[in-house]
């Protein structure tokens, strides 16, 4: 190519309105904010000293702490215990998979008993020797897809606690009316 048409070419080029001003004012002010730098502090806070850069931690114990989406801490039973709510399960039905966890000690950690799959749940009721809690539950429909089942209340209960119980040996639950 000649010179001078290498330069006739990049001139025509150059002269060529790109219409970026124009397209930026089209874009909505919500996608313009959306695409701000990621590390433009927020406007409502500046900085105010160091910042301090965090590596992600190799602790594997945090992979299933990561799972739990709600935590229920429950009292006056004797005993230090919560109801905890992982996800994992099928995420198209019953994700919610409820564990009751009884404080055992620093060395042994938590004693935790499984309560079922469900959609949602609801603690109800709490006492001494027990919990009652409503749940709904997915169910597969006639024609293979997943729809919400009945709602289901139960009732868990176990031995009661004092000043040296740390965990039940086991709970049972029951459906109930």
């Amino acid at each position: 190519m000649k010179p001078v048409t290498f330069l006739a070419a990049v001139l025509a080029l150059a002269a060529c309105d790109t219409q970026v001003e124009t397209r930026k004012e089209a874009v909505p002010a919500a996608e313009q904010a959306a695409t701000a730098a990621p590390d433009e502090p927020p406007v409502s806070a500046r900085p105010s000293g160091p910042a301090r850069v965090i590596a992600p931690s190799n602790n594997a114990g945090l992979q299933g702490a990561a799972s739990v989406t709600a935590v229920q801490p429950l009292h006056d039973h004797g005993y230090s215990a919560k109801l905890l709510n992982l996800t994992g399960g099928d995420p198209a039905a019953n994700g919610n998979q409820l564990y009751l966890a009884f404080y055992v000690s620093p060395a042994e950690g938590w004693t935790m008993f499984m309560l079922g799959d469900f959609a949602s749940w609801e603690l109800v009721e709490e006492g001494a020797r027990g919990l009652i809690f409503d749940t709904t539950s997915d169910v597969v429909g006639p024609e293979g897809n997943i729809v919400r089942g009945p709602n289901q209340r139960y009732i868990v209960t176990y031995a009661p606690g004092g000043p040296e119980a740390t965990a039940p040996d086991s709970v049972s639950i029951t459906p109930a009316a």
